[in-house]
This record gives C-alpha cells, sequence and structure tokens, in this order.
C-alpha cells in the first residue's frame, strides 16, 4: 500500500493536473534555459547543463538546440585538463569533478562519429587523466599533491564512477575507506556531506548502506535545513532509492518551496553575509524531478497502474476481497475494492469475477435481511455495488425498495432490538436515495428528521426503553455513515454542529480514528489509532461542505506506516489520489 500510493502521487506531481497547470519540470527547465548568460562558476555551469539534460524528452519542448552550454563548458577547460572556480581560475579537483559529470551525461545527446560527440569525447579523456594524475595518499585534495580532503575525494569518485570507473580500481577503493572513516568536512554542512557521499557510493557500484538512507531520511524531516541542502539530499535519496513514500514526501516539500507561477525556481531565503545559491539549488530539485520521473516510467505505464494491480492482488480465489489480507470475502471490502478499480478499467476479468462474487452473495444477503426483518450491512453493501455498476433490473429495485421499506420499525426508522438505530437509518437512506427513490419520500423525511433530532453532535448506538431513550457515546464510523447518507438531502446550515463534532474528533496526528479517546468513568484511558478508511471519508465529507483538509491529509497518508492497512484502507485511499 506504501509504495502504491507513492506512485499515484510523484505521478500527480509531475503531471499537469489541470487545463492550464504547468508540470513541475516543464516550469523548472524554463528557468534554467534562461540562466546561460548569468552563469559565473563552473560548478553552476555544470549542474544547470546536468539539470538540462536530465530532463530532456521529458518536457513539452526539445532541449537539446537550447542546451549551448556544453561549449561554454568546454571553452573555460585548461590546458592541462582541468577546470578553475571561474573562467581561466586555477584548476581544481571539485570543478573539473563537476564538469567531468555533466559532459558525460551531455555526450549521450549526439550520435557517435559527429563533431560534437568527438569533442567532448577528448575533453572527458583529458580531464579523466587530470584527476587521476591529482590522486594523492588515500584519496584526493583540491589540487595535485596536497592531502586528501572529504569535499575533493567525494566528487572525484562520483565523478569517476561517471566515467565507467569501479570499486575494485586502487585509487577508488582507498577513496572509500578515507571517506568512510573522515569525520572533517571541511567547509560542507554535515548534510551536504552526507549527500555527496551517497552519490559518489552510488557512482561506483558502492552499496549506500541502510543507515545512510535513514539518515538522509531523517535529516529531509529537519525544519532547519537551507532549501539548498534540502534540494541536495532530495536528489541523493531520490538517485539511492526506487519510488516510495520516503521519496514522495521529499519531492512534495520540494514542490511547495518552489518560487514562480510559471517559471519555477529554488534558492535558500536570501540574508545580508548568506547566498542564495539560486542556479545550483534549483538545478538539484530539477534533477530530482526528473530522475523521479525516469523512475515512473520505468515503474507504471499510467498514475494508477501499481495501486490497481496491487488490489487486482489481493482479491480471493473466489472473486471477492477480505477485509484483512487473507481471511474470507467480505461484502464491503469488495464494495470498496470495486470501486477503485473502476478508476482504472472499464471491464476487467478481476472486476467481471468480483461482481459475480457479489452477486451472488445478494441473494443470500437479502434472504437473511428477509428472515431477521432488519438492516443487514452485508445486503446494503451488494446493492450498493451492482447500483454502482448497473446491474440491477427496474424489477429487482421495486422489490429491493419494498424490502428495505418493509424491515422498517417505524416510519423513516430502522433498527433492532435496542430500538432505532443511526446506523441502519442511514444505511436504509444510503439503499433508497440510490435506488432512486426521491429525497422528499415520507420515509427518508422522516429518517432525516429523526437523526437530527436525536444528536446535536456525533451519533453512536441508539437504545430505547420503556421509560427513556439514550444514546451511548458518539463514533466516528457510525457519524460518517448518518453524514453521507444527509448530505445529497441536506444543507450545510442543517448538519453544521454536526461537522463541527466531526472536525472536533480529528487526532493530534490529522488523521480520524473511530473514538478519540477513550475514558472509564469520566478518567482518561487511551487514545485511539487514526485510521486511513475513517480519514480518508471524513475528508472526503467535510471537503463537500467547504471544510478542505485534503492536502493536510495527504501528507498524512505519506508520513504514516501502512502494513497493517486493510483492503478498505487500501481502495479508499487510491480513489482518494485519484
Amino acid at each position: 500500500m506504501r509504495r502504491m500510493l507513492s506512485l499515484v502521487l510523484i505521478a500527480l506531481m509531475t503531471i499537469p493536473c489541470g487545463a492550464n497547470a504547468k508540470p513541475i519540470l516543464d516550469g523548472s527547465v524554463e528557468f534554467l534555459i534562461t540562466s546561460e548568460g548569468l552563469l559565473e562558476t563552473t560548478k553552476d555551469i555544470s549542474l544547470v547543463l546536468m539539470a538540462l539534460v536530465s530532463a530532456q524528452g521529458k518536457v513539452e519542448h526539445d532541449l537539446k538546440e537550447n542546451i549551448t552550454l556544453v561549449n561554454l563548458l568546454l571553452s573555460r577547460q585548461n590546458s592541462d585538463g582541468g577546470w578553475g572556480y571561474f573562467k581561466g581560475s586555477t584548476s581544481d579537483v571539485v570543478d573539473t569533478s563537476y564538469a567531468i559529470i555533466a559532459l558525460n551525461r551531455a555526450i549521450a545527446l549526439y550520435p557517435k562519429g559527429t563533431l560534437e560527440y568527438s569533442k567532448i569525447s577528448r575533453s572527458l579523456d583529458h580531464a579523466v587523466s587530470f584527476i587521476l594524475n591529482a590522486y594523492s595518499d588515500n584519496g584526493w585534495g583540491y589540487v595535485g599533491n596536497t592531502k586528501p580532503e572529504f569535499y575533493p575525494t567525494a566528487m572525484a569518485v562520483w565523478a569517476l564512477g561517471e566515467m565507467g570507473f569501479g570499486t575494485k580500481h586502487p585509487y577508488i577503493k582507498r577513496a572509500l575507506n578515507y571517506l568512510n572513516s573522515t569525520t572533517n568536512y571541511g567547509g560542507l554542512s554535515e548534510y551536504e556531506a552526507m549527500a555527496l557521499k551517497a552519490l559518489a557510493f552510488k557512482s561506483v557500484g558502492q552499496k549506500v548502506s541502510d543507515e545512510m538512507v535513514s539518515k538522509i531520511k531523517e535529516s529531509l524531516e529537519m525544519e532547519e535545513l537551507s532549501v539548498r541542502e534540502r534540494a541536495l539530499l532530495t536528489y541523493a535519496l531520490v538517485t539511492c532509492e526506487g519510488v516510495n513514500f520516503d521519496v514522495a514526501k521529499a519531492l512534495l516539500t520540494l514542490e511547495y518551496l518552489k518560487h514562480g507561477e510559471e517559471t519555477f525556481y529554488w534558492s535558500n531565503t536570501p540574508g545580508l553575509l548568506t547566498q542564495t545559491y539560486v542556479f545550483e539549488t534549483s538545478a538539484y530539485a530539477t534533477l530530482s524531478f526528473a530522475l523521479v520521473s525516469d523512475k515512473l516510467s520505468e515503474e507504471i505505464e499510467n498514475p494508477f497502474k501499481a495501486s490497481c494491480e496491487a488490489l487486482k492482488n489481493a482479491q480471493n480465489p473466489d472473486g471477492g476481497w477480505s477485509y484483512f489480507y487473507g481471511f474470507p470475502s467480505n461484502e464491503k471490502a469488495t464494495y470498496y475494492a470495486l470501486k477503485a478499480l473502476k478508476l482504472c478499467y472499464f471491464r476487467d476479468p478481476s472486476i467481471e469475477k468480483g461482481l459475480e462474487w457479489i452477486r451472488e452473495q445478494y441473494e443470500k444477503n437479502r434472504r437473511v435481511m428477509e428472515k431477521y426483518h432488519e438492516i443487514y450491512p452485508p445486503y446494503v453493501y451488494t446493492l450498493l455495488t451492482l447500483l454502482e455498476f448497473n446491474m440491477l433490473n427496474d424489477t429487482e429495485k421495486i422489490r429491493d425498495v419494498d424490502l428495505i421499506k418493509g424491515v422498517r420499525i417505524g416510519v423513516g426508522k430502522w433498527g433492532n432490538v435496542l430500538g432505532p438505530q443511526p446506523y441502519d437509518t442511514a444505511l436504509a437512506i444510503k439503499s433508497l436515495l440510490a435506488l432512486g427513490i426521491s429525497s422528499n419520500d415520507t420515509d427518508i423525511q422522516n429518517a432525516k428528521s429523526w437523526l437530527l433530532s436525536v444528536s446535536k453532535g456525533g451519533w453512536g448506538t441508539y437504545v430505547k426503553t420503556r421509560f427513556y431513550s439514550y444514546m451511548l457515546p458518539p463514533e466516528v464510523s457510525i457519524t460518517l455513515e448518518v453524514l453521507e447518507a444527509l448530505a445529497p438531502i441536506s444543507t450545510k446550515e442543517e448538519l453544521e454542529p454536526h461537522l463541527k463534532w466531526l472536525i472536533e474528533q480529528r487526532t493530534d496526528d490529522g488523521g480520524w480514528a473511530n473514538i478519540k479517546e477513550h475514558y472509564l468513568i469520566g478518567v482518561f484511558q487511551y487514545r485511539e489509532e487514526p485510521s486511513v478508511e475513517l480519514t480518508v471519508r471524513a475528508t472526503e465529507l467535510l471537503a463537500k461542505f467547504g471544510y478542505d483538509y485534503r492536502e493536510e491529509v495527504l501528507n498524512w497518508l505519506m508520513g504514516r506506516k501502512h502494513e497493517e492497512d486493510t483492503i478498505v484502507d487500501s481502495a479508499l485511499a487510491t480513489m482518494f489520489l485519484s
């Protein structure tokens, strides 16, 4: 489930969501294209070139004609094969490494045998010789014959890895040991050092440890990160990881931090003594979105394929879906699974098989409801499923209306031995409306009046005795059933106190549990964990009445673990992200 949602989420970030929406990659590339005349350092030129090359073929326009930074970079190469900080500056390992990485990626744009390919190839050979000749002791200093330092060593390893060097090369092997052992990062922050170390390791085929990846993820949770550090760490994470929730969270944060309406860029917050690093930061952000676009296209053919495949694979042999994985098929789980799959396929064997199972249960459950003369939830979910897929004829619909009305315990009231129940009455309203009964129907109007009369907040189990009636503590699950049933036939003003109650039940972490806090004789006992099902349903319901928590809930979904989610959770989350 966690992987499924991340695929959909990243697709939603990288694909335009409306007629006037611009994909984030297109907007960031437009900014970088216009930056050529403003770039001064070898590092900035190289990073912008890397970003533009990585976006080629993934944005609306062909970038090949606009990537003129190759010639600019070639023109700045010194006679010793290296590059300096500025044009004409003394060659150093760091800037030469950035140039190697950029040119090695750019050469893929040109066919072998062309003049451009030959020029870049000769330049790279010369540059690699410069790096190898600058090796000293166990790594690289900023220039040849100086003691190793972290930054030039990490960059040299990254650059040589891009050129095909691996961990068996003696220079690389010793340099990796040095990078693992040193804690002196020079002028780099620990976050920059960690990201560059991961990129260097990945480049030469050295495993990036789980511990290092975890530290990168933990660092990305820190608010004090500069945007520059965040962009670099995100690029390192995207490079090291597949498409997952942590990557999605990091990209979502970057998306939030962008500047501009049509042309997007990223920068540190400007200050009296601080630089904005706008080109470097924007380049790393663009690289992140371009790389995840590659991984996304490798993973899925459309944004929802993975989520639909996961739901399909969870189908039981009998055609239904269980509420919990591995258990017998359940009508409610099957209802939500089929609704989710309907978003991806018009007709699919899994849907057909599921509907066959639903049809069988529909007949069985109808007989159960007739026998016990009360609302039977499994029957309601089979009925709603068949109506969703337009699989009932007029005769069957009339029979269902008669059955539902026939199990009333009063005009507009449905329940059990305890008396009329909000839950049962809500299911009856939902069913009758889905069957095409008018909202002005006497039973529906009386049901609405009764429900609104028994509570000024949430609803729970209702107990009616000979002498008095009362309601047990309200529950979010029952309240949602009631509000979902009343929403099509009520105004916001009528439901306002109940909507406010629902909002008040939101847990501290942003979700909804069935009961927020449990008390025993007035003494607090424990807080209940929120569920995906209740959270998504509450969010969708509240949005209909102008209370929009969807973005916050999106972050909540990304931040939680989903190993224990049910099929209903998975299906509702998929529909939520659609």
